[in-house]
C-alpha cells in the first residue's frame, strides 16, 4: 500500500490516538544524523500543523491526560 505522509499521519492520530484531522499543513522537513549504540543513524523528520475535528475524543474528553 502506497501512502502519503499526510494520510501515513492523519491515520496513525486516528488509529493511536482516536483524534480526527480536519486539515494538516506540513511545517518543517528536519534531515538527522545520529549515533547510538556504536551505530550511525539517519532520519528524515516531516513536522506537521493539525487542526482537529471538534468533535474528537481530545475535545470530548473532560478529564485531563
Amino acid at each position: 500500500m502506497l501512502e502519503s505522509a499526510e494520510d501515513a499521519s492523519k491515520r496513525v492520530l486516528k488509529e493511536e490516538l482516536g483524534l480526527e484531522v480536519e486539515s494538516l499543513t506540513l511545517k518543517i522537513i528536519n534531515k538527522n544524523f545520529f549515533k547510538a549504540h556504536n551505530k550511525s543513524y539517519h532520519e528524515i523528520g516531516f513536522y506537521y500543523k493539525y487542526v482537529l475535528d471538534t468533535g474528537s475524543n481530545l475535545f470530548l474528553n473532560k478529564d485531563s491526560f
